[in-house]
């Protein structure tokens, strides 16, 4: 059976449970070496044990907000100011609830605070990133300049403009690139993008003579690129944003002052800084699957790629994987026509179905 996960122009979205792996330079492990400690749990290696001092301590950072907020400031740049500005933050009931407020604040802002008590259950329960219609609706009732949603652990970011128009991660990385080009602070003509990210972003950049390098879908691997590649900015559509000059992850609220500082020295709102980019629609499925194949594997899957992309005749993209957290099978289609990219969706659906699909349903996201 398959369902629509969004329509177009979409929001993709992409909400996981994983635990999170650290090297020593404050990037995340790599797969490989994530999956060389599992297999030593998993066969009991063991090695020496470090003993005494060299067991390390736990040190409790009484600072550890203030020395965040000194952070997030000067991530932001000398000189941005917030007064005068209307801002609503959705903190996600999560890790932004006790330092956006305050940091919006801090810089002048007149902060509107949505889901900013958490309570050990209601992280992401309606609310933030995840579900951005609430503060979406928020910026029109109090007429905001801009709204900003962050997700539980506060690494995503989604922008709303004055609007009350929702701008993903795409808008982020256009808006973004095409300021770092007109100050020429591009140094490496590429950002790191990954396959969801919607080729409008592609034929922005192209225009301005900058690659989007595509990578599979997750912050690490767009990390992963950056480091290889030398780009200094990357992200996702679902709103995880990389400033390597500044982080070595996501931070959704340093992703919020890099947009605040274009528009305070553009002097333009964010509905018209968005005018950067235009996006071409995206018809999103899934299909539930009885067994993790890739669909492409199939001989009647394969033809009928094939024939999708005859007949989107180089106007569009197709995009074919499996969820990499459930038994799902992801079609994206992208192009100029909305109806003939729901027409290659819906074959591709039908013919993935008839060979491994299952009929049971439930929701999900892209």
């Amino acid at each position: 059976m398959r369902w629509a996960a969004s329509c177009s122009p979409p929001l993709t979205m992409r909400s996981t449970t994983t635990a999170l792996n650290f090297s020593a330079d404050g990037f995340k492990l790599p797969d490989a070496q994530e999956d060389q400690l599992e297999q030593m749990v998993r066969h009991g290696a063991t090695r020496p044990a470090p003993t005494g001092r060299d067991v390390g301590c736990i040190r409790t950072a009484d600072d550890a907000i203030t020395s965040y907020l000194s952070f997030a400031c000067a991530a932001g740049g000398s000189g941005l100011s917030l007064a005068g500005l209307r801002v609503v933050l959705d903190c996600a009931n999560g890790a932004a609830a006790s330092v956006a407020p305050q940091l919006f604040e801090q810089l002048g802002a007149r902060v509107i605070v949505h889901a900013a008590e958490p309570d050990g259950a209601n992280i992401n329960d309606r609310c933030g990133a995840l579900f951005p219609e609430q503060a979406q609706a928020l910026v029109r009732r109090t007429d905001a300049d801009v709204g900003f949603c962050f997700d539980g652990d506060a690494d995503r970011l989604i922008a709303i403009d004055e609007t009350g128009t929702i701008r993903d991660g795409d808008y982020t990385l256009g808006i973004c690139a095409h300021d770092l080009v007109h100050r020429g602070e591009l140094r490496t003509r590429c950002i790191v993008g990954t396959v969801m990210s919607n080729y409008g972003l592609e034929e922005m950049l192209q225009r301005m003579g900058i690659a989007l390098l595509r990578t599979p879908v997750g912050d690490k691997y767009v990390i992963e690129e950056m480091r290889r590649s030398g780009a200094i900015l990357g992200g996702e559509q679902s709103g995880h944003i990389v400033f390597l000059a500044h982080a070595t992850t996501g931070d959704g609220l340093i992703t919020a002052l890099q947009l605040l500082r274009v528009m305070q020295h553009s002097g333009q709102p964010l509905s018209r800084l968005s005018s950067v980019l235009t996006k071409y629609p995206q018809v999103l499925l899934n299909v539930r699957v009885r067994e993790r194949i890739d669909p492409l594997a199939f001989p009647e899957v394969k033809q009928a790629h094939a024939h999708a992309l005859e007949m989107l005749n180089g106007t569009g993209r197709i995009l074919v994987r499996l969820s990499g957290t459930e038994p799902l099978a992801r079609i994206m289609v992208e192009g100029r026509d909305p109806h003939a990219i729901e027409t290659v969706a819906e074959h591709l659906a039908h013919v993935i179905e008839h060979a491994i699909g299952v009929t049971t349903v439930g929701p999900s996201e892209f």
